[in-house]
């Protein structure tokens, strides 16, 4: 979604005293700039949607659009729901009851928050923009230009989707269709040869050619791999560091994105725990996000590295193990007390053997 649209919708909300983290579609999403400057978040947002439902009133299924407004009044937040019925073409028309979408859901409610629970999560954004930019909008055009070749080609082959002949004047009967009795076609000096028509035309060729340098050519300005869409020319293992950097600009557009998912899921997280209960979140509480990539691993190697670091005490063996075993917590501290007590077993096994030897004196 974050690509397509340019920017994600994160709503937390709260239910039973249950927190729940949702995903709002960005055509439901409705920010309020209104005396907002740059940079600033907005202090109104409406959550928009169209639902269907039974009016008493005539006994029909209409179309109603459902609001729900958040706002920070004195850094207050409050949520307003609203019910309206619709024109004939999807407008807004009247403000109607709420009841009758739900009579459990009250016309106004305090979030106890002093900032709107909404937050979203831009792809790329500058600082003239107040939304992200779609990671579609610069090769659009790209995208234009392989459909207008791929209709070109596909009108080519439906063209010439029925089998024609060409024949000489002999083999049609006076009717003008094929004499079957004929096992022989007398041909004479002169008369065309009877021949399946075929399209020997070159461009078509050239269309896929241009349609492959073209689908490469957004993978270029997307930075994505060409191996994704299956047209890299390699064949064979291929080392995991040699993958990574083929990928380099891949996994910095993955990098970039984390981030920007980073600082948000901080605030939806503390939000979360707001809701479940926890008023205050803890200072002394860091909050770290590990990605899973899905790239192939070369242990050894990592194995290396970090048995050098630890032997030149540049880093900790509880830094090593998290690294490579993705421990933490009570998982970690087991395993450091495992190792710890192997490496006791050790010295003492060493001790003995010691002692084990006999002395020679000369």
């Amino acid at each position: 979604m974050q690509d397509v649209a340019g920017f994600a919708v994160i709503a937390v909300r709260q239910k039973d005293k249950t927190a729940i983290i949702e995903e709002i579609p960005y055509d439901n999403y409705y920010p309020d700039f209104t005396g907002v400057r740059l940079g600033e978040e907005p202090r109104q947002i409406v959550i928009a949607s169209y639902i269907d439902l039974v009016n008493p009133k005539n006994q029909k299924k209409e179309t109603f659009l459902y609001k729900q407004i958040h706002k920070l009044e004195n850094n207050k937040g409050k949520i307003v729901h609203e019910l309206w019925t619709t024109t004939p073409d999807m407008k807004q028309s009247q403000l109607t009851e709420l009841a009758l979408f739900s009579a459990d859901l009250p016309a106004e409610e305090d979030t106890e928050l002093d900032y709107i629970p909404i937050f979203q999560i831009d792809n790329f954004k500058t600082v003239k923009e107040r939304f992200g930019i779609s990671a579609y909008e610069s090769v659009m055009n790209l995208f234009e230009e392989i459909n207008d070749r791929i209709t070109q080609i596909s009108v080519q082959l439906i063209k010439h989707l029925n089998s024609k002949v060409a024949v000489g004047e002999g083999v049609l009967s006076k009717k003008g269709e094929m004499d079957s009795t004929q096992d022989i076609f007398l041909v004479e000096k002169g008369d065309i040869v009877p021949q399946y028509i075929t399209n020997s035309n070159p461009l078509i060729e050239e269309g896929f050619k241009q349609i492959e340098g073209l689908i490469r050519q957004i993978c270029t300005v997307t930075q994505t791999p060409v191996s994704f869409l299956g047209l890299e020319d390699k064949g064979g293992v291929e080392k995991v560091e040699t993958a990574k950097l083929r990928m380099a600009a891949f996994l910095k557009k993955i990098k970039r994105k984390q981030r920007s998912y980073e600082a948000k899921l901080i605030d939806i997280l503390k939000t979360a725990l707001f809701f479940e209960g926890a008023k205050k979140f803890p200072d002394n509480v860091d909050i770290s996000f590990v990605w899973d990539l899905g790239l192939p691993r070369d242990l050894f190697s990592e194995a290396q590295t970090h048995q050098i670091m630890v032997e030149s005490g540049m880093e900790s063996k509880e830094t090593a193990i998290r690294e490579l075993k993705g421990l933490e917590g009570e998982t970690l501290q087991n395993e450091l007390d495992k190792i710890a007590k192997q490496d006791e077993m050790s010295n003492y096994q060493m001790d003995q053997a010691r002692k084990q030897v006999p002395e020679i004196s000369l």
